[in-house]
C-alpha cells in the first residue's frame, strides 16, 4: 500500500473488534460508529443519490422526534422506498425557514442510525 492511497482514503477504517456500546457487527455497514451517527447516515444516503441528508428532529405533539432531513423533491422517492422496505413514514415540514428541506420521520421516530441496514437496500436515485 502506498502512502498516497492511505492518506487519500475518505472511508473510515472498520474495526475488527466490537467497540463499547456498538450494536452493529463489524463490517456490516462499512463504517465505524465512532465517526458519528450523522456522518454514517448522510454518507449512506449520499451513495444512494440523496444530496443533502442529515439527522434532524421534528417537533410533534410537544416532543422532538428524530428523522432524516432531505430536499423536498427527494422526500417522495425516499418515502416510497422505505414503504417498500416495510416502514411507515411521515413528512414533517418545518414551520419557519428551511423552505427547501423537509424531515422524514420513520416508524414514529425510530433513530436513523438503527436503519443503516435498510438504507443500504434503498434504490439509487438520479
Amino acid at each position: 500500500m502506498s502512502i498516497y492511497s492511505e492518506t487519500m482514503s475518505n472511508t473510515p477504517e472498520v474495526v475488527d473488534q466490537p467497540c463499547d456500546g456498538c450494536d452493529f457487527e463489524c463490517g456490516t455497514i462499512g463504517y465505524c460508529i465512532k465517526d458519528g451517527e450523522n456522518y454514517i447516515v448522510s454518507k449512506l444516503l449520499y451513495q444512494k443519490g440523496y444530496g443533502r441528508a442529515n439527522i434532524d428532529f421534528g417537533f410533534i405533539n410537544r416532543k422532538y422526534v428524530p428523522g432524516i432531513e432531505l430536499y423536498k423533491r427527494q422526500c417522495k422517492k425516499f418515502m416510497e422506498n422505505m414503504t417498500k422496505l416495510g416502514h411507515n413514514c411521515i413528512l414533517y415540514n418545518h414551520p419557519y425557514g428551511k423552505t427547501y428541506l423537509s424531515t422524514v420521520i420513520i416508524d414514529n421516530g425510530v433513530q436513523p442510525i438503527e436503519l443503516c441496514l435498510d438504507l443500504l437496500e434503498l434504490d439509487v436515485i438520479k
